[in-house]
């Protein structure tokens, strides 16, 4: 028969805890120590306290013959630091030496802190640091303050992701090992207090995971087990909550898959992967390279590479060569690019074995796999191939951690949910695609629809059909060609109404990959009501600046703010001092989780892209306004153009000369010039039909625009070179190689 003390008993841990200890026989006596009041039961004492550091005589004499105590207050995450040191510290310590004075003994004394919690407390960390410093500090000195005091005894609970039915993923986005289901966690907390044990922290390893068949979801113990990633432990929580739940409607199959379909289908294709190369069960970081289109085939696809613990290299059609650099054990070829095959070959250095996809089909009784501990996070888990606007592609190394931090960075700061359904039509060799399209959307329970290929007037048609998708992402061009639809297609139609009502009922609208030009910006808030979310990020390090939700923070021109977790600042190019005033240009530098690991096979530029004191080099100019709002001005290797002592944004000329209505498209280059240093040169495509303000014919002479241009900025950054071109060559992201238009028009400057 026992008495004990509990903390936390209205949260989401602690709210079991005392359920458990309610119907558990051996308590007899419970004393809840709580600030607001509780359902009566005759086990239960309420103590109401205001202050956990203050244990006046009334409350020491009523917890005086309690023999154990399981604290939970303060389990989830708390932002603010100071709230964090007194809640998780103050009050723990607090406690354990009143506790000790006052009651029985032996005192056992169960904590539950979180797998996140960092006991080395000089070790460097890239998510949460405070916090998890905080709760490792709470760790070490409650099992110190037990070691000085015999009869005291402390066990540390660190359960990673808690599961419960109906449970959002929120506040676990930063857990990094494998689930425990709620009732285990609390049935395993009280058996500590009733017996006891020997060991001081107590992993999701060592409690007891009873995994019980769901409604409709059928337990099967497969050959090989896959392990519990955080995407893959957030999609089984999905899976387990609601079966029923879709993870991808793929528009081209007309077909939709859930959850559990996902993980099923991700299991066989690993086996198939394995048994091909004639492996075990683990792949060991080999790269494994896929050409697969659009759809749910890449995301089983992708899933499948991972869950046998290699590395994914997804490749586009057009750059072929990629496939000799990353050097794959295994080419997985979707039947639609089978004609694609012997190119690929021909540009493989070794034989490398290829693979047919079998694409899949929805399957209305799929079976959820079982599920083994996931390896490092350490590990490389994906290559992807930079743009080569400014420089050769290189192969872009990151790791499962950095994919877990870069996704739940955005579901923080976006606030993804599982009712949010996001349209996808990005290409799915970048990290808008992957990262901010896909793996956020998984990981907060999101269903994404896969789209093959952008068509504005599919876009059109889907946001008609109100409420049905909530999230949109993509880059300038593309909203381009939804505003130019709209005006040819939709304006003063029977449509119009509803394409407009519909656009508006969207959660987000976010724009990124290339710099969003006003007058786009303003055009699609006139169609829609929506004014896009900017922001700021490059295959190296995912996301790292967004602006906020709320629509006074989309200032235009600016990609906000530095997303949670992640650090940015602003240097001097020529002397490496930090930039800290306003309205100053400085390179930007970013740390943090999200940060890649390297650039593959090329150690040498790898180190050339960090500091001394580990900051990643963007490459990219900023500024900062007075609010720490952040403003790109452009790669410092081709949008920073030096003239006359001037230093001149090209991304700033390109915004001001958008604004002229006739100007559909532009890019604005530096050119060599022995007088001047570099000329501001302007490649321009004009509109069809559309006249300058100023001219009353063609408009293509430079005079003209310059005229058009002289009360839009000083005379020195107004283009003294032009080129019409009938377009302009941009990639799958809509970025243009600035070093490609040079090469092209003025080879002589190049």
């Amino acid at each position: 028969m026992m008495k004990v003390i509990l903390t936390g008993s209205t949260g989401f841990i602690g709210r079991e805890v005392l359920s458990q200890c309610l119907a558990h026989p051996a308590i007899t006596s419970i004393v809840a120590l709580s600030r607001r009041d509780l359902p009566a039961h005759e086990k239960l004492k309420v103590t109401l306290i205001d202050d956990f550091t203050t244990y006046p005589d009334s409350i020491r004499n009523e917890i005086r013959d309690a023999e154990a105590c399981i604290w939970t207050l303060g389990k989830a995450y708390i932002p603010n630091n100071d709230i964090a040191r007194q809640v998780s510290l103050d009050y723990t310590l607090t406690a354990a030496q009143i506790f000790q004075e006052t009651c029985q003994k032996p005192f056992r004394f169960v904590y539950c802190s979180g797998a996140a919690a960092e006991r080395n407390q000089t070790k460097p960390l890239w998510f949460m640091q405070e916090y998890r410093r905080i709760r490792g500090q709470v760790e070490n000195e409650l099992l110190g303050f037990a070691g000085d005091h015999p009869g005291f005894e402390a066990h540390i609970m660190r359960p990673a992701m808690v599961l419960a039915p109906g449970m959002s993923l929120h506040s676990l986005v930063f857990r990094l090992g494998p689930s425990v289901k709620l009732e285990d966690l609390a049935g395993a907390m009280l058996e500590l207090v009733l017996k006891g044990g020997k060991k001081d922290i107590w992993e999701n390893a060592d409690l007891n995971r009873v995994r019980v068949k769901e409604s409709k979801t059928q337990e099967v113990k497969l050959n090989m087990p896959i392990p519990s990633l955080p995407l893959f432990a957030a999609a089984e929580q999905h899976a387990r909550q609601n079966p029923e739940k879709i993870a991808v409607i793929d528009t081209t199959k007309q077909q939709s898959f859930t959850f559990v379909q996902l993980l099923a289908d991700a299991a066989a294709l690993r086996k198939r992967i394995l048994e091909q190369l004639g492996l075990s069960g683990d792949l060991e970081e080999r790269r494994i390279a896929f050409l697969v289109p659009n759809g749910y085939d890449y995301v089983a696809t992708q899933w499948a590479v991972w869950a046998a613990g290699g590395v994914c290299v997804p490749l586009l059609k057009e750059l072929l060569y990629t496939v000799g650099d990353s050097d794959p054990s295994l080419i997985i070829v979707h039947p639609e690019f089978e004609k694609i095959a012997p190119a690929l070959r021909e540009g493989c250095t070794t034989d490398i074995p290829f693979i047919g996809l079998e694409p899949f089909s929805r399957n209305e009784t799929p079976t959820l796999p079982s599920f083994s501990p996931p390896f490092a996070l350490s590990r490389r888990a994906l290559m992807i191939y930079t743009s080569g606007t400014t420089s050769n592609p290189k192969g872009c190394v990151t790791t499962h951690e950095n994919i877990t931090f870069q996704a739940s960075c955005l579901v923080k700061a976006w606030e993804y949910t599982p009712s949010d359904h996001l349209i996808h039509v990005l290409p799915l060799h970048h990290v808008h695609g992957i990262i901010n399209g896909l793996a956020a959307s998984f990981l907060s329970g999101a269903t994404v629809e896969m789209h093959p290929k952008f068509d504005p007037k599919v876009i059109w048609e889907r946001w008609q059909d109100l409420g049905s998708s909530t999230l949109f992402m993509a880059v300038p061009t593309i909203y381009s060609r939804l505003n130019d639809y709209f005006d040819a297609h939709i304006r003063g139609t029977e449509q119009e109404n509803a394409a407009r009502v519909g656009a508006r009922a969207l959660r987000l609208v976010v724009s990124g990959s290339a710099a969003l030009p006003t007058p786009i910006k303003e055009k699609f808030a006139e169609i829609t009501g929506q004014v896009l979310l900017e922001r700021y990020g490059m295959t190296e390090i995912g996301m790292a600046l967004s602006c906020g939700l709320e629509i006074q923070k989309r200032i235009d021109g600016s990609v906000g703010w530095p997303l949670p977790g992640v650090e940015v600042r602003l240097t001097d190019k020529e002397t490496g001092r930090i930039v800290d005033g306003v309205d100053e240009d400085g390179m930007i530098e970013i740390k943090g989780g999200n940060v890649f690991r390297e650039y593959w096979r090329k150690p040498e530029a790898t180190a050339s892209e960090f500091t001394a004191d580990g900051w990643f080099k963007t490459g990219d100019v900023a500024k900062r306004d007075s609010n720490g709002a952040y403003f790109i001005q452009g790669r410092a290797s081709v949008d920073l153009i030096k003239s006359g002592g001037y230093k001149i944004s090209a991304l700033e000329v390109e915004r001001k000369m958008l604004a002229i209505h006739a100007i559909q498209e532009v890019a604005v280059v530096g050119l060599a010039d022995q007088e001047w240093g570099q000329r501001v040169a302007a490649v321009v495509k004009f509109r069809e039909g559309v006249c300058l303000r100023l001219a009353q014919t063609t408009p293509m002479e430079l005079p003209t625009l310059r005229a058009e241009l002289k009360n839009e900025m000083a005379p020195y950054k107004i283009p003294t070179v032009l080129k019409v071109v009938d377009g302009i060559e941009r990639n799958a992201m809509g970025k243009v190689n600035k070093k490609v238009i040079v090469q092209k028009y003025w080879p002589d400057k190049a």
